[in-house]
């Protein structure tokens, strides 16, 4: 009967040795799959901030590229516009205008210019869309930098903590 009780006590112990060396092969698996997820998660990752990092360096040299013209065509129609001033000018004093005609080219000047304020409030608004699209790329790329650091803190509990 002792013998018995040994043999049992042994072949208890066996099963429950494989059963451990069992989970041990599965913990094992289970945080080698945790990692290449991991892996393929930061790589994603990365991909997705080179692109944003592509997109805003496009936005950039376009917005850039867009104010360079703005400006080239509002000091354009400044220089227009003195041009057309400095005529009126010239006309007015050199000539003796009648009331009328003189309203008339004065109304004329002054719808060119509303014209022309309201082509520069539109190009000044158009540079604020731009402002605001880099501003929100600017807080993409943080939120993902900071995923980013997120996932490269918890591997580095995964693999120094086990």
């Amino acid at each position: 009967e002792f013998v018995n009780e040994e043999v049992e006590t042994a072949l208890r112990q066996a099963a429950w040795e494989r059963q451990m060396g069992t989970l041990d092969q599965k913990e094992m698996e289970i945080h080698q799959e945790q990692m290449r997820i991991m892996r393929e998660q930061f790589a994603a990752f990365v991909r997705d901030l080179n692109a944003l990092r592509e997109d805003f360096a496009t936005l950039t040299s376009t917005c850039d590229l867009n104010f360079r013209e703005l400006k080239d065509g509002l000091d354009k129609e400044k220089r227009d516009r003195q041009v057309v001033h400095g005529t009126l000018q010239e006309r007015v004093s050199e000539c003796e205008l009648l009331p009328r005609e003189l309203k008339f080219a004065i109304e004329r000047e002054q719808d060119e210019r509303s014209a022309m304020q309201l082509r520069l409030e539109r190009r000044i608004g158009d540079l604020g869309d731009h402002d605001a699209k880099i501003a929100m790329l600017h807080q993409e790329v943080d939120r993902k930098l900071d995923h980013i650091r997120e996932l490269t803190d918890q591997e580095r509990e995964i693999i120094h903590g086990k």
